[in-house]
C-alpha cells in the first residue's frame, strides 16, 4: 500500500495531467509542508504564503516543467506502486523546475524559511538565471548551502548572510557534505528609505556576502528576520508597510555587522562604471569608454575596480554576460552561435570558453542539463 508521501506525490502528477482536481492537490501539498519544516503555500486565503493556484498555473510554464513530468508518465502509471524513493525524487524534480518567481511571488517584503535536508522532497536545486520578484537575502543558521556565484562557488556556514540584486544570478542548494541546510529568506523592494543600506561587499555581479559571528552578531540579524517572518503574506499596503518597516530594520542590522567588522564600501565611481556596463552590456566596449563614465582615468579606473570588486573591468562585464547567457539557454530555442552574436561575442568558440570557464561546462551542456532534469 502507498503511503502519504507517495499518494501526495501521485496527485500532483495526476493534477498536472488534468486526472483529479485541485482538492486532493491541497491535501497533499498540507501533508508536505507538516513532515517537512518548509515554506508552505496558501491554500485558505489566510495570506500565509504564494498563492496555490498561482503557483500552480506559474509551475506548468516553467520551460523545463514539461519534460520532467512527462519522464514520470511509466513510475506514476495507476498499476505501478511508488515507493517514497521515487516519490521523493519526482517532487525533487517537480519543486527545481521553478526557475522565475516575479508572477508566484507577487508578496511584497515577506520571509520565510527553508529546511533542506538529506535523502527528503525539500531537497530540490533552486535556479533563477531571470530577473526575481525582489531584492533576496539568505541567512544560514544550521548545516551549509552551496552557491554557484558565477565567478566562485561558496559553501555557507551558520551566519553566512547573502544578498541578490534582482538581475543577479541566484543558484543554490544543499552543500553535499552537509546532511541538511537550515536557512532564512528574506524578499524584499528597495524602497528609498533603504536604496542606501544596499552598498555591501560584491563577490559576484549582483551577489553581495557578509558573515555574522555565531551569538549576538547572529541573533539581533534572525530576531528580525524572524519577526518579518511572523507578519504574514498580505498585499494590503498597510501590512506591506509594516512589513517593509521590519526590512529597513533588518537592513540597520546589517550595515552595523558591515562597519563593526571592516567591510569595505563601494566607490560611487565603480557604483557608476557598473551602472554603464550594465547598461551597455552587449555593446562594443572599451576600457576608455567605461573609465569616462566614471569619471576616472584608465589606470584609475583599473586598479580601483581590481581592489574594490576583485576582478577586472572586463571580467566583470564577460562574468555578467555568462548570467544572461545562462537565462538565453534556458529559456530560448535559439543557436547558441545566435545567442553568442546577441551577447556581443563575434566568435562561438570564443564564447563557449568563457562559458565553459564560469560555468564549468559547454552551453549545450547547460542547456541539456536544465531542461532534460
Amino acid at each position: 500500500m502507498e503511503t502519504q508521501l507517495a499518494k501526495a506525490a501521485r496527485n500532483i502528477y495526476r493534477y498536472f495531467n488534468g486526472q483529479t482536481d485541485i482538492r486532493q492537490v491541497k491535501k497533499g501539498l498540507s501533508y508536505l509542508f507538516q513532515t517537512n519544516d518548509t515554506i508552505s503555500l496558501d491554500t485558505n486565503g489566510e495570506n500565509t504564503g504564494p498563492d496555490l493556484d498561482v503557483f500552480l498555473t506559474e509551475l506548468q510554464k516553467q520551460p523545463s516543467f514539461p519534460a520532467t513530468l512527462a519522464s514520470w508518465e511509466h513510475p506514476m502509471a495507476d498499476k505501478i506502486e511508488l515507493k517514497d524513493k521515487d516519490a521523493t525524487e519526482f517532487l525533487r524534480q517537480v519543486f527545481s523546475t521553478l526557475e522565475h518567481d516575479k508572477l508566484i511571488f507577487t508578496h511584497k517584503n515577506v520571509a520565510a524559511h527553508e529546511h533542506r535536508a538529506n535523502n527528503t522532497w525539500g531537497d530540490f536545486h533552486t535556479i533563477r538565471p531571470q530577473i526575481k520578484a525582489g531584492w533576496t537575502l539568505h541567512v544560514t543558521r544550521e548545516g551549509s548551502g552551496h552557491y554557484n556565484c558565477v565567478r566562485t562557488e561558496l559553501n555557507t556556514e551558520p551566519g553566512d548572510i547573502l544578498l541578490f540584486k534582482p538581475t543577479a544570478y541566484l543558484d543554490c542548494q544543499r552543500a553535499e557534505h552537509s546532511e541538511e541546510w537550515y536557512y532564512n529568506w528574506v524578499l524584499f523592494q528597495a524602497g528609498n528609505r533603504i536604496v542606501d543600506l544596499l552598498d555591501w561587499p560584491e563577490v559576484a555581479p549582483g551577489i553581495f556576502h557578509i558573515k555574522a559571528k555565531i551569538g549576538k552578531e547572529l541573533d539581533n540579524i534572525t530576531r528580525v528576520v524572524d519577526n518579518l517572518s511572523t507578519l504574514g503574506w498580505s498585499n494590503d499596503p498597510n501590512e506591506v508597510r509594516i512589513r517593509a518597516t521590519a526590512v529597513e530594520h533588518l537592513m540597520v542590522r546589517c550595515n552595523q555587522l558591515i562597519e563593526s567588522r571592516g567591510y569595505h564600501r563601494t566607490d560611487p565611481r565603480i557604483q557608476a562604471a557598473i551602472g554603464f556596463i550594465e547598461e551597455n552590456l552587449f555593446a562594443d566596449l572599451n576600457i576608455e569608454m567605461v573609465a569616462e563614465a566614471a569619471c576616472l582615468s584608465v589606470s584609475g579606473l583599473t586598479q580601483l575596480f581590481k581592489k574594490q570588486c576583485g576582478v577586472s573591468v572586463m571580467q566583470w562585464r564577460e562574468e555578467k554576460r555568462m548570467t544572461v547567457a545562462c537565462n538565453k539557454l534556458i529559456h530560448s530555442q535559439k543557436r547558441i552561435v545566435q545567442i553568442a552574436e546577441e551577447l556581443g561575442y563575434v566568435n562561438q568558440m570564443y564564447f563557449a570558453r568563457c562559458f565553459r570557464r564560469h560555468m564549468k561546462m559547454s552551453p549545450s551542456d547547460y542547456r541539456r542539463k536544465y531542461l532534460e532534469n
